[in-house]
């Protein structure tokens, strides 16, 4: 007969990879959304973003809306890659920071970023040095799965 430490112990497991099974098949069902919208729209723009190092504490930018609707983004070591039509565009970002030390990002708040983008070409979007703000550049992030122009 088994102990209570021991099912204890199996219960937890179980529970454990259940979420983590949820949690990986929500992330290939994004990146699966994403492949189907570059599909159907081969002229859409990359706008990456990645998590950068503000000097005393670690920033992320999470996609939340293109122009009002849910957007269709992949995920990657680095951050994520939104994908959009050609021209002018408002993107919802939620902000977050992580302090020295610590394991969890802290909320920091929702940006609206306006952003004019042209067919097929890669663009960062990237925190200023305050960390108050982003801008846009065109580029490939580094460390990319894409080879630059």
């Amino acid at each position: 007969m088994l102990g209570v430490r021991t099912i204890t112990i199996f219960v937890c497991c179980a529970v454990l990879l259940i979420i983590c099974g949820v949690y990986f098949l929500v992330r290939h069902l994004k990146d699966r959304q994403a492949k189907k919208y570059i599909q159907q729209h081969p002229e859409s723009a990359t706008i990456y973003m990645l998590v950068e190092n503000g000097g005393e504490a670690v920033f992320g930018m999470h996609p939340r809306t293109v122009d009002g609707k849910k957007s269709a983004y992949e995920t990657y070591a680095e951050g994520y890659g939104v994908y959009v039509s050609p021209g002018q565009h408002t993107l919802e970002i939620k902000l977050s920071r992580q302090a020295p030390g610590s394991a969890k990002y802290e909320p920091q708040g929702v940006l609206s970023v306006a952003v004019l983008v042209e067919a097929g070409k890669p663009y960062l979007l990237k925190l200023d040095p305050s960390a108050t703000g982003v801008y846009l550049e065109e580029g490939y992030p580094p460390r990319s799965p894409y080879l630059s122009e």
